[in-house]
């Protein structure tokens, strides 16, 4: 997609969101949907983070089904993220969902890092006592659901990147707003500042506007949305930039994957998630869909996402015999 049509878009785009946010906030009830049971986890010599685990059917594709563990997105939870698939996916095999570092109830941290994200990973399946792990992802946990297979391939089964790319800079888009970002982090009160906090919170009020089912559920939404700090946002953003995956990903050739794909994202794009599904030789699951369908489209991102899921199981050896 040529860029230039695109870089005149955001700003006009960018100003919507920001009287959206000046805006009242869209009416809605708390809107919470049922959760399955969650907790602390205390992580040895990392931290305490907050996880649900859904047991599994114990049958479907056999009792040897691997769980999975799901990884939310950039300033989401593991609710906001997962709370439309959580059943689906437990009545294929058991699901473990964990709040990243930095984020929602997850590890407190001085600062977001890949490496860290994806040892935390492995360090819940210790403590839950798992071996090994399907591990899918939405967009920064697709990332670092890549990572936790690349250090510690002994411990995942299969991967689902969703909606994720392997690098941010190859857009002027994205260059440009990594240079945006080294100024906010040398200012210390501009990574504090609630402009700052509000970007994300700009762009879920933007689409709970569009569309009603977030709108229903906009107080809970908010709330959660709140748990992150600005300065952690800013500084996971850094993170996302200067991470770059592009050769190291086909190591990951061989292990059973499958894409999610977004057709019409506008937070990543679609040619760069195409680029990881081929890095990764992952079949592709495409929807048409923005980055916001974990809310906005929720029916539509579970049926999708456990097809995915589905294509992953399969591939793996048991499979066959289950």
């Amino acid at each position: 997609m040529p860029p230039t049509p695109d870089l005149l878009r955001g700003p006009r785009r960018d100003l919507r969101s920001l009287l959206a946010a000046v805006a009242p906030a869209p009416r809605g009830g708390a809107g919470v949907p049922t959760l399955p049971t969650g907790g602390p986890l205390h992580l040895p010599g990392r931290g305490t983070t907050f996880v649900r685990t859904l047991p599994g059917p114990g049958t479907g594709r056999g009792p040897a089904a691997v769980p999975i563990v799901l990884l939310h997105g950039w300033t989401l939870t593991a609710d906001l993220n997962f709370h439309p698939v959580y059943d689906r996916l437990a009545a294929r095999a058991p699901v473990i969902a964990l709040d990243t570092r930095c984020h929602g109830r997850g590890v407190p941290a001085d600062s977001f890092s890949y490496a860290d994200a994806a040892d935390d990973v492995v360090a819940v399946l210790d403590a839950l006592g798992v071996e090994r792990a399907v591990v899918s992802g939405f967009s920064l946990g697709g990332v670092t659901a890549i990572l936790t297979a690349l250090r510690h391939p002994d411990r995942v089964a299969g991967i689902v990147p969703q909606a994720c790319a392997l690098d941010y800079r190859r857009l002027p888009r994205d260059r440009a707003f990594r240079l945006a970002l080294g100024v906010l982090g040398r200012h210390r009160a501009l990574r504090h500042h609630p402009l700052t906090g509000g970007l994300s919170r700009r762009y879920w009020h933007d689409t709970a506007r569009r569309h009603p089912q977030v709108r229903a559920q906009w107080d809970w939404v908010r709330e959660e949305l709140a748990r992150t700090s600005p300065a952690a946002m800013i500084d996971t953003l850094r993170a996302v930039f200067e991470l770059d995956l592009r050769e190291e990903a086909r190591r990951l050739r061989g292990l059973p994957s499958a894409y999610l794909l977004l057709s019409r994202d506008r937070i990543c794009r679609p040619a760069l998630q195409r680029a990881t599904a081929a890095a990764l030789d992952a079949p592709v699951v495409e929807i048409r869909a923005d980055h916001n369908v974990p809310l906005s489209r929720p029916d539509a991102y579970a049926e999708a996402l456990t097809r995915a899921i589905d294509l992953v199981l399969d591939q793996r050896p048991s499979a066959a015999s289950a």
